[in-house]
């Protein structure tokens, strides 16, 4: 019979998960090495420098533990459908340059609300649509930030 669950010890995957957000919060901290000297690095870099030191200590912890009882089981097909948010999240980022950041986040929202199983117009579409429409009163209105416009 074909097995359809993965399972993994609680005690590995912390520590793979770990080393997976030390290696992204390294090559984000990475980036703003590359930003010109007058830009607003402190606080990312700050952040950055936290989620590091924390996942260092969880690592250490998790070392420290030897009980193997604890694990974490995955069926195949929440797998793929992680692998699939991952996919399209990807996407989200790759697409905020050409269709802007408002846009994309409205788009990419109402794809995972979609994705997700949401039901109904005004849960699909109306909560994604007043998120974005927060997001730019806070960011676009309020604070002033700059985000990417995109050719929109």
């Amino acid at each position: 019979m074909k097995q359809d669950r993965i399972t993994f010890s609680y005690h590995k995957a912390s520590i793979v998960l770990s080393l997976c957000f030390i290696i992204g919060a390294m090559y984000l901290y990475s980036i703003t090495l590359r930003w010109k000297p007058g830009t607003h690095s402190t606080l990312p870099r700050l952040a950055l420098t936290v989620i590091i030191l924390l996942n260092i200590i969880m690592i250490v912890q998790q070392l420290r533990r030897h009980d193997e009882t604890k694990s974490i089981s995955f069926t195949k097909r929440s797998l793929r459908h992680l692998f699939a948010a991952t996919v399209l999240t990807a996407i989200y980022i790759a697409s905020i340059k050409v269709l802007g950041f408002y846009l994309s986040s409205l788009l990419f929202l109402i794809v995972m609300m979609f994705f997700v199983g949401a039901k109904g117009l005004m849960l699909t579409v109306g909560v994604p649509l007043v998120f974005t429409i927060v997001l730019y009163v806070v960011f676009g209105l309020f604070l002033r930030v700059n985000v990417p416009t995109g050719i929109f």
